[in-house]
């Protein structure tokens, strides 16, 4: 059940992530973009399951060897917060401009 519950989050997340991508970047380089985070999405899978893996070796404990995981979800989540904000301010900017 709880295996469940990671996958459905995972998956929603995907839809409004790739939204604020293509808001974020300008269209002239939203494809290089777009790249770029698969590039280094793919990096990042690569890199942490090495780390997962020292981690659970060294600690005997898979949940442990979670934890950079969160912390990265954590990260994740405040950036997406830091750029709503930013997008939120530059559209307000944008309306009393006009």
């Amino acid at each position: 059940m709880t295996m469940t519950l990671v996958l459905m989050g995972n998956y929603a997340i995907k839809g409004p992530f790739w939204a604020l991508c293509s808001e974020s970047l300008p269209p002239a380089t939203l494809a290089t973009g777009i790249a770029a985070i698969n590039t280094f999405a793919h990096l990042g899978t690569g890199a942490m399951s090495s780390v997962i893996g020292v981690l659970r070796d060294q600690t005997g404990s898979f949940p442990i060897a979670l934890m950079p995981l969160c912390a990265l979800t954590a990260i994740g989540s405040l950036l997406v917060f830091m750029i709503g904000k930013k997008n939120r301010r530059a559209a307000q900017i944008a309306s009393v401009s006009n």
